[in-house]
């Protein structure tokens, strides 16, 4: 993605801790640009999904007989992986998209994500609404803590990073052979994802802070990088909140 390209160009090795930094301003700034970013695409995908639920459009997901879904509808077949497209159209379009255009195919994508995850979130509020509450105030406080974690801390977590890339891929291909073979994961999968996802939040932001205090937060290249950090925490994020949820529910199973 654009964002790793960018941020793997910063001068790791004259970094400089950002509570020394004469420019701690700025990369608040910047750090806050993100997370408005973020913030603002969390709020896009609950709302498209809580629409999705409101107005039936997640009926389109499955096919009815009697009032009753009894199977997945091929929209709901294809809708799951539209997010993952996206992700791959928007990095590989990145260089010849604006800032501005590169903002808004973030949040399209993040009401994208909203509408995948209608049906699931469907499930969820009629047997039990908290859950979803629950989950959400967890994660929120998951990305709190990892959030202090890499702004404060000085040490070098690009080995924890390539080490949780290569984990987020293997757990994602796990998933795949999972739904192709119809095998059934434990609960040991979601709080692998939690685990995982949660690393790479700290990652992330630590890639953006050395982005920063390498080139600043002037120009399209620092808007672009802004957008792209932005959308790999919210990834982190809908991963993180979704693996909560299913540990939630299944402990009240």
């Amino acid at each position: 993605m654009q964002f790793d390209n960018n941020i793997n160009q910063a001068q790791y090795s004259n970094y400089v801790d950002a509570n020394a930094s004469s420019d701690i301003i700025g990369l608040n700034k910047y750090l806050t640009k993100v997370f408005m970013y973020l913030a603002t695409g969390i709020g896009i995908a609950a709302l498209m999904s809580y629409l999705s639920i409101r107005l039936g459009w997640v009926n389109a997901l499955y096919t009815w007989q009697g009032g009753v879904p009894v199977a997945v509808s091929g929209l709901g077949k294809v809708v799951p992986w539209l997010p993952l497209v996206a992700i791959f159209v928007i990095s590989f379009s990145a260089n010849r998209m604006s800032a501005q255009g590169l903002k808004n195919a973030y949040y399209g994508f993040t009401a994208l994500m909203g509408y995948s995850i209608s049906a699931l979130m469907a499930v969820v509020v009629a047997v039990n609404p908290a859950v979803a509450v629950q989950a959400l105030l967890i994660t929120t406080l998951d990305l709190a803590i990892m959030w202090a974690i890499a702004y404060n801390t000085k040490k070098d977590l690009r080995p924890m990073g390539s080490f949780l890339m290569m984990a987020m891929w293997g757990i994602f291909l796990v998933g795949i052979f999972s739904m192709i073979f119809g095998s059934t994961l434990g609960i040991w999968y979601s709080y692998a994802i939690v685990l995982i996802f949660s690393g790479l939040i700290a990652y992330d932001i630590q890639k953006i802070k050395y982005f920063y205090l390498s080139n600043g937060s002037q120009g399209e290249t620092a808007d672009k990088v802004a957008v792209f950090a932005a959308m790999s925490l919210f990834i982190d994020f809908v991963n993180i909140f979704l693996a909560i949820l299913r540990i939630l529910m299944s402990s009240r199973d």
